[in-house]
């Protein structure tokens, strides 16, 4: 019987795509669009693994969660798509063709399909799951 793996699992922000300086500014501009003390970007970068609304809470604690998801979504989509990461690519296009793929991500379905199209990879993953 063969112990090969059917499935290989990937998260996708910070392993795949270059995305946390992206997300982490977004983060920032939309504090301070909501009237909050503009806070230092390195400051998220290490918390970004993290499920998306307690890292807005332990950044800004109690505040209308509902809008400050809304105003990062409109940030996050004005700005220019995140690389991905050297060799991820290759990496991918590899890996499609022996083994299904997934990705396991605390990003909204909206966000990381808009990325995947971005990079037009929409039909490498046999499965997303995200946070929403």
């Amino acid at each position: 019987m063969s112990r090969r793996p059917k499935l290989i699992c990937f998260d996708w922000d910070g392993t795949l795509i270059d995305s946390v300086s992206k997300i982490s500014l977004a983060i920032v501009e939309a504090g301070v669009s909501m009237g909050y003390k503009r806070i230092h970007p390195q400051k998220i970068e290490g918390r970004i693994s993290i499920p998306f609304e307690m890292l807005i809470t332990g950044l800004y604690g109690d505040l209308d969660l509902e809008l400050f998801i809304k105003t990062y979504n409109e940030i996050v989509l004005d700005l220019p798509p995140a690389r991905l990461f050297p060799g991820a690519l290759e990496l991918i296009n590899r890996l499609k063709h022996a083994f299904l793929l997934a990705i396991v991500t605390n990003k909204s379905r909206q966000l990381l399909v808009l990325e995947l199209r971005q990079h037009k990879l929409q039909h490498s993953f046999h499965s997303l799951w995200v946070a929403d």
